[in-house]
């Protein structure tokens, strides 16, 4: 049987319908899914999705159905700043910064050089701005008492539950076998313990059917550190089972076996991070030959163009190394980084309206277009969504995005 294949879509709101538009006009046909207003599933795929016009434009993410369960349980609010401990490849990641708002961050951390590298790139591609990325084998202790208010453990498994579509890991991951990942888990859960804040939220999870991964670590993670398992909110459209407190199971078909657990430390709620005004310099104080593209931030808020270092002060000693999504560079003038969607609002350029996916194929191939008018940037937009810059030069129109 072939696997179920789902997806999101990374747009703002009003870009949903030129991305779904992008991707009938390329034959593939998708229905919408309950658990996520974004989340889509897909019944014909002509070719690879991710060949598709939408990925390689960071339009889409393709993510397993159960996959997308762990940040929905963890659920912040607006605001709030998360701290993803395991967090490459960055479907997880991607959610949360959707959730937490342009107001709100995600701190990504992902100790392995080369999936650190995966992450960062899948967040540049989608454009989260809301993302910065730490790489720890054993995250730091915070300076503060404060804590993150939410924290997700997307723990490091043996992967039986995505034996279905990668059979070898009965093989190299067998019952006698897990040991070293069981002993991995609880150190993440200690640490995840100690630096989360009293009355936050912990969401452990794994793509494992294996009990001692499980629902044993929440038992232990009870007993020896003291968390406290809480029932996960109801996600619609989706099938799981409960087996303790605190724990499910997605046994859902269409999608790779799952387990969530939510555990809450003892203590009041943690106070919410909603207040821009935490830190930071303003861009036209940072940088002052900025401020005339004040007026133009319109999906970029103030605090993301601002130096973040202040903001994360209150979590991060200064020692702790962290990098957040390159916007731009200052010299003379800011030059902002053109791969990055969100900016698109920062830049005044004509606009090229594409309603045919050849051309943006053959543009993204390399081929050049004849159009008139005045050399420079371009911006281009197939059914009123941004989708990248070209540069005109001599009359000739070609794709660029850097």
């Amino acid at each position: 049987m072939k696997p179920t294949r789902t997806f999101r879509i990374t747009g703002q709101e009003h870009e949903v319908p030129g991305i779904e538009a992008l991707l009938r006009a390329e034959g593939f046909d998708f229905a919408p899914l309950a658990l996520h207003p974004k989340a889509r599933i897909l019944h014909e795929e002509p070719f690879a999705l991710g060949r598709s016009l939408a990925a390689r434009l960071g339009l889409i993410y393709i993510q397993d159905i159960s996959s997308m369960v762990p940040p929905l349980v963890l659920a912040p609010h607006p605001g709030d700043v998360v701290l993803d401990l395991c967090a490459s490849p960055g479907s997880k990641t991607g959610m949360l910064a959707e959730a937490v708002g342009l107001w709100g961050m995600v701190v990504a951390n992902e100790p392995n050089p080369r999936r650190l590298a995966t992450l960062r790139a899948n967040m540049r591609q989608i454009g989260a701005v809301e993302v910065v990325t730490t790489s720890f084998a054993r995250f730091p202790r915070l300076p503060s008492a404060q804590g993150f208010p939410r924290i997700l453990v997307d723990a490091p498994c043996s992967g039986w539950g995505t034996a279905h579509k990668h059979p070898e890991v009965l093989r190299l991951w067998r019952d006698d076998k897990t040991q070293t990942l069981e002993s991995l888990q609880r150190a993440l859960l200690a640490r995840a313990a100690e630096i989360l804040a009293p009355g936050g939220v912990l969401v452990y999870s794994t793509c494992t059917t294996n009990d001692r991964e499980n629902e044993a670590q929440i038992s232990w993670a009870h007993d020896a550190l003291g968390l406290i398992p809480q029932a996960p909110p109801i996600i619609p459209g989706i099938t799981v089972e409960s087996t303790q407190l605190g724990c499910v199971r997605v046994v859902d078909r269409r999608g790779q076996g799952f387990f969530v657990a939510m555990l809450r430390k003892n203590g009041p709620p943690a106070p919410a991070w909603t207040s821009p005004e935490q830190g930071g310099r303003p861009v036209n104080a940072a940088f002052p030959d900025a401020a005339t593209c004040w007026d133009a931030f319109t999906l970029v808020p103030r605090h993301k163009v601002w130096d973040l270092a202040p903001k994360l002060a209150l979590l991060l000693s200064a020692d702790i190394a962290w990098r957040g999504l390159e916007i731009g560079r200052h010299g003379k003038n800011i030059a902002w980084n053109l791969g990055c969607r969100r900016l698109e609002s920062l830049v005044q350029a004509p606009l090229w309206e594409v309603d045919d996916p050849r051309i943006l194929s053959r543009l993204l191939a390399g081929e050049s277009f004849r159009d008139t008018g005045n050399d420079g940037r371009v911006k281009i937009f197939f059914h009123q969504v941004f989708v990248g810059w070209a540069t005109r030069r001599a009359g000739r129109l070609m794709w660029v995005n850097r």
